[in-house]
């Protein structure tokens, strides 16, 4: 086994780094943001509290909250059910009222240290993990009668850019084997399926394809 993972590591570094990041202290994750690029890593415990930490180019911030771990979860719970359609194809109506106790509960309290950020990227714990942050509603909602409503929602997604990531050490991965811009090579995929009936008499029809005559 340390044979394979020995040649795994050799051969596909960007892979082995992924699955098994190496551990990185404050500086070295602070020295992989960006400008305007702030880490946002949530830890809860079993004793109804919630742990923070805001990590800047320039700031390290770690921020204790209570928080009640069955009730947060009971309350994603409820967002998700609303996000699931009926048998019509019609969404639940969102209870906002619960996205904004949230906010305030989750994000507020890192505030004051987001000044000047634009993309914060979030590492999740718990029942956090299936709630997107973007959809928190960030000022008092106001009533909703129509769809048309929703509109004037203050969502979280309109003031930050969120990006969700597996763990603190996986932004060296993203960092260090992203491809700059310009390395990509075009690619152009045309797609023209025979399905269903469509197959009859369509024999030969995939050479026509490869040779560019394929009957119209």
């Amino acid at each position: 086994m340390a044979g394979i993972d020995d040649e795994l590591t050799q051969r596909f570094p960007e892979y082995q780094q992924l699955i098994r990041p190496d551990p990185l202290d404050l500086s070295r994750t602070q020295a992989l943001l960006r400008p305007g690029e702030a880490m946002l890593v949530y830890v809860l415990d079993h004793e109804q509290r919630a742990f923070m930490w805001v990590i800047r180019p320039d700031i390290g911030k770690f921020l204790a909250r209570p928080l009640d771990g069955k009730a947060l979860a009971a309350k994603v719970a409820a967002v998700r059910s609303a996000m699931e359609f009926d048998s019509a194809g019609h969404p639940a109506p969102v209870d906002l009222s619960i996205l904004h106790g949230l906010y305030r509960s989750l994000f507020e309290p890192v505030l004051p240290h987001l000044a000047g950020v634009d993309h914060v990227m979030v590492i999740a714990a718990g029942a956090l993990q299936s709630l997107p942050l973007g959809m928190l509603v960030a000022s008092p909602p106001p009533q909703i009668t129509s769809d048309a409503d929703y509109r004037q929602v203050d969502w979280l997604a309109s003031h930050y850019a969120f990006s969700v990531l597996p763990s603190v050490s996986s932004i060296q991965a993203l960092r260090q084997f992203a491809r700059k811009p310009g390395e990509q090579k075009p690619f152009a995929g045309i797609g023209d399926p025979l399905i269903g009936n469509a197959r009859e008499g369509a024999e030969g029809s995939s050479d026509k394809i490869a040779r560019g005559k394929h009957p119209r």
